[in-house]
């Protein structure tokens, strides 16, 4: 079963691409945990989008599209913003006092956790960002 969204590139419209994965996750009958690791992975991933990849007034748009099989769901971000692979940001030092840290990418950090699998491409100038988690419970 697959499901797809697309929304304006605008804060405003992160709420409603969460509920809609937790509608999506809900009619699957998997588990509340599966569905807080997308809805914070979702956030935070549109949340970079919408702030740093559109470097124009332009509108642009986001498509969010999930699928499942089994236990297993995968989310594929697009968007058409400046070419950008999060898996290439350095890894933060989470060990140093946070005044020292740099800024950036504790939230890739987080995501590459949370997630059991995240993959990144550049194809047809879109980002096209693919998190995929299997339901243990």
């Amino acid at each position: 079963m697959s499901a797809s969204l697309t929304i304006d590139a605008d804060e405003q419209e992160i709420s409603k691409a969460v509920a809609f994965a937790e509608e999506y996750i809900a009619s699957l009958h998997l588990s509340h945990d599966l569905f807080c690791s997308f809805a914070a992975a979702i956030d935070e991933v549109l949340a970079n989008t919408i702030a740093y990849a559109f470097k124009d007034k332009n509108k642009h748009q986001i498509k969010i599209s999930l699928k499942a099989e089994n236990k297993t769901v995968t989310v594929v971000v697009e968007d058409d913003g400046d070419e950008f692979n999060p898996l290439l940001f350095p890894v933060p030092c989470i060990d140093e006092p946070l005044c020292e840290r740099a800024i950036g990418g504790l939230g890739i950090h987080i995501l590459k956790n949370i997630m059991d699998s995240v993959a990144y491409e550049r194809k047809d100038n879109k980002n096209i960002l693919t998190l995929t988690k299997v339901d243990d419970k």
